[in-house]
């Protein structure tokens, strides 16, 4: 069963140019959602959780104004995460994501992800890169 979780953070360190951002994780690795929420919410950025694209489709359509961009991992359990990112550009054409992967072959899946929307693309290896991609991003 997917799980949303709806938590933001309180936290009053704020990122140039990312200050009362708000973010969606969808990703079904709890560990790289907390990473990810961590090193966010240090930040100063709020951030959402959805397991799978399923909720994550869901979360977007009942907080669409609250979320400044999508991190989509490509692999999800209940949806591709490229027809996620597909359907998310359809359903909300100016929200920006930022595609990740853990698969050591994902380098195609990532510049294919690009093709379908994504504005940016980050191997799950490189996680501490993130707020650094996410503020250039938001400035764009």
């Amino acid at each position: 069963m997917t799980q949303l979780t709806l938590e933001h953070s309180n936290s009053s360190s704020t990122a140039v140019g990312c200050a009362a951002a708000g973010v969606l994780v969808v990703d079904d690795d709890g560990h790289f959602r907390q990473l990810a929420r961590c090193l966010l919410e240090c930040e100063g950025i709020r951030v959402l959780e959805a397991e799978g694209g399923h909720k994550a489709i869901d979360c977007l359509k009942a907080h669409e104004r609250d979320i400044d961009c999508v991190i989509v991992d490509l692999v999800l359990p209940d949806d591709d995460g490229m027809e996620v990112i597909r359907q998310i550009k359809s359903d909300l054409p100016g929200a920006k994501i930022i595609a990740v992967s853990g698969v050591a072959t994902a380098a195609l899946d990532l510049r294919i992800s690009r093709h379908l929307g994504a504005d940016a693309t980050l191997s799950k290896k490189e996680i501490e890169l993130l707020p650094g991609l996410l503020e250039n991003l938001l400035r764009s």
